[in-house]
């Protein structure tokens, strides 16, 4: 972002103003002969009784709110957010605004890129536990700077949309988490750190493969591609990809639910290799003797920390599979990496490529002559959409704002392509177009031309490497550390419910190892 040059310019006693330079002009964002008497006619309105977070989009010198600090004191935080870098400075310096700088509440993030600003934020508040979230904005500098506050605005309603989402999902899903997540790493099943890939695929290739509508496109390729780039599936990709030949040599499964497990039936012991996350079902790891990575619920952190970060991650903090599966990718050092059969859309006005278990399951179910699987999809996509386009196709704000949290993790690599066939508008920032042919090229220079056999998973004895346990029981034996992490994961209830909870969950546990 370019940097917006500024001057304070002297108008009475106590009392500037500050022009910006943009385009060559001059632009004063106060008056230039009275600024508090214009700031007086504003009439801002502030709530702290609804809401605990205040955040100011442009301030300029600050006399909007020079009248308003006795209230603005009152709100849990208050962010000010200006394209001006060390515009606070001159507040504190200005005779009739430096009491808004003097606030023990007030943060400013000045002169920051709005992503940069997303970071911040996350950083200094969490969007989970406030009441709400206040927005008040300084006219002037949205009129002079209408791009930049208009995309700081979109990140803030972006923290906000997934901090709903995140408290949901802790309310809906927190006891599965948890019990996941403890029978995970306490109980029976040997712990295979994901550590142990990291940067050992040095210089080769993969290709990331899901399961949308336009993969079916390029089966045919992605079964050649297999000779020469390693195959990384999501797990809605495999039982497609087993009925065109192609045996995956990873397969990413991050969802909580048992009926992930209906896209894995019959292909579990195929020899490929399976990445799940700590809150994975512990029967589907048992049956896959997977991989464990660790990702952001509070019984991760703990144990990361203990482990010395050992155990590893591949969590992309995207809450998707797609971006797990490049994050792992990225992690083990692949160089060139491509994905496809994502479209973020509806296109073919289908929902899962055919082959997929849920498109089999959609044919078998509403298959018939009054009403066929093409007529549920169109029905469930023109529903679930709410006539939602985006560059002429039907797709889903949850698709757009999935594609979006991919530049967290694209903008990690340099050499990440795109194989699809649907409108440039919808490739990930960061991510190239290729075609099939094209990424082959690519792949088979990296291992002059022969095919890849996955020596270092047959080589490396990964079940070898297996994680200690006995130290995170003796960490959870200690109620007060199980009651607050308890409390963490089930996003909300009293310690002692909560803890309570746990033991249980850590007795019966313990039950059903002493019947075995």
């Amino acid at each position: 972002m370019k940097k917006i040059e500024y001057i304070i310019e002297y108008l009475s006693e106590g009392i500037n103003t500050v022009i910006a330079e943009s385009g060559g002009k001059q632009l004063p964002l106060h008056s230039r002969r009275s600024p508090m008497r214009e700031a007086g006619s504003l009439n801002v309105i502030l709530d702290p009784e609804r809401y605990d977070l205040l955040i100011v989009l442009g301030c300029g010198l600050g006399y909007q709110y020079a009248d308003s600090t006795g209230v603005m004191n009152k709100y849990r935080s208050v962010i000010v957010i200006d394209i001006l870098e060390d515009i606070d400075r001159e507040i504190s310096k200005n005779a009739a605004t430096s009491v808004i700088a003097g606030l023990e509440n007030i943060v400013f993030i000045t002169g920051k890129p709005p992503e940069e600003i997303r970071e911040l934020l996350k950083e200094r508040i969490d969007f989970g536990k406030i009441r709400g979230v206040q927005v008040s904005d300084h006219l002037s500098s949205l009129r002079i700077f209408p791009e930049y506050y208009t995309a700081v605005r979109r990140v803030i309603t972006t923290l906000i949309d997934e901090a709903g989402r995140n408290r949901a999902t802790a309310m809906k899903f927190g006891k599965l988490f948890f019990r996941n997540a403890l029978n995970n790493i306490l109980g029976a099943n040997p712990i295979r750190p994901v550590s142990v890939f990291r940067e050992k695929f040095r210089g080769r290739a993969a290709v990331i493969v899901s399961s949308a509508p336009s993969v079916e496109l390029f089966m045919e390729r992605i079964a050649e591609l297999a000779g020469y780039a390693y195959i990384i599936a999501v797990d809605s990709a495999v039982p497609l990809l087993h009925e065109h030949g192609v045996k995956p040599d990873f397969t990413v499964s991050i969802d909580p639910q048992g009926i992930i497990g209906e896209h894995l039936n019959g292909h579990e012991n195929y020899g490929g290799v399976f990445i799940h996350s700590v809150v994975s079902p512990p029967w589907l790891i048992r049956r896959t003797g997977g991989f464990l990575s660790m990702n952001s619920h509070p019984l991760a952190q703990l144990f990361d920390e203990v482990t010395g970060e050992s155990i590893g991650s591949v969590d992309s903090s995207t809450g998707s599979v797609a971006g797990d599966a490049l994050d792992f990718a990225i992690t083990a050092g692949f160089e060139y990496i491509a994905m496809t059969g994502f479209d973020f859309s509806f296109s073919k006005n289908l929902i899962y490529a055919r082959g997929t278990a849920y498109q089999n399951r959609y044919c078998s179910i509403f298959n018939n002559r009054l009403r066929t699987a093409e007529t549920f999809n169109s029905d469930y996509i023109f529903r679930s959409s709410r006539s939602l386009k985006y560059s002429g196709r039907y797709t889903r704000r949850a698709f757009l704002d999935y594609r979006a949290s991919l530049a967290k993790v694209t903008c990690r690599h340099r050499k990440l392509y795109f194989i699809n066939n649907i409108d440039p508008a919808y490739v990930p920032e960061n991510m190239t177009i290729i075609d099939p042919d094209s990424f082959g090229k690519l792949a088979a220079e990296k291992v002059s031309g022969k095919k890849p056999v996955p020596e270092i998973i047959k080589n490396e004895k990964f079940s070898d490497y297996l994680i200690e346990k006995k130290q995170y029981r003796e960490l959870l034996d200690n109620k007060d550390i199980l009651g607050r992490i308890a409390e963490a994961s089930l996003g909300g209830g009293t310690e002692c419910t909560t803890a309570d909870y746990a033991a249980g969950l850590l007795k019966s546990m313990d039950n059903l190892r002493s019947i075995k």
